[in-house]
């Protein structure tokens, strides 16, 4: 389950995070997102998770935000569901366009808004892409590009995988380039 916060408890938690972040930390969501954003443009979700879901395949995420990360809560280890990517999927647009073009020609319409990979072409895409696993203590930041592809991994505890999720909602072309055009002009 996922349960979201109130504006005034995203400020809180906004305050609370900016005191251990990098200076470099805008420059770097912004280049996830591909648009010109900050700390405060970023919404959370505390998700509590037993067991298998949906984010247990590997898959893009085509709708939803594109720069997300995670705050682990508890110690993350390979049995209780850590965060997973291949890393360099989400520079390969001819692959993810080749995938979610395949799921929308089949009619699968659980992957087409969010492209799964199943079987052989799970197990080619581990061996073109290194999976990276984020195991680690809590506390533990992950920021990724989640157009790439990702995944929760295994859970084999008895306890839940507890998290802070947060993100930067995608804009579509037109949206970010009225934004990079005024972040353009407020900086000369």
């Amino acid at each position: 389950a996922y349960y979201t916060f109130s504006k005034k408890d995203i400020k809180k938690i906004n305050l609370i995070i900016s005191k251990s972040l990098g200076k470099d930390f805008n420059y770097h969501l912004s280049a996830l997102a591909g648009y010109k954003c900050t700390l405060k443009d970023i919404s959370y979700s505390l998700g509590i998770v037993y067991g298998e879901n949906s984010n247990s395949e590997m898959h893009q995420d085509t709708y939803a935000t594109v720069a997300k990360g995670f705050i682990y809560l508890q110690d993350i280890a390979d049995g209780n569901s850590p965060f997973e990517y291949l890393e360099g999927s989400y520079l390969d647009a001819a692959f993810r366009s080749k995938q979610t073009n395949k799921a929308v020609i089949n009619n699968d319409f659980y992957s087409s808004g969010s492209t799964r990979l199943r079987g052989q072409v799970l197990e080619d895409a581990i061996n073109k892409y290194e999976l990276k696993t984020f195991t680690g203590s809590k506390g533990l930041f992950v920021l990724a590009n989640t157009a790439g592809y990702h995944r929760k991994g295994a859970h084999n505890s008895a306890k839940p995988r507890i998290i802070l999720a947060c993100g930067v909602k995608r804009k579509g072309v037109v949206a970010k380039l009225i934004s990079n055009l005024f972040a353009m002009i407020k900086s000369d």
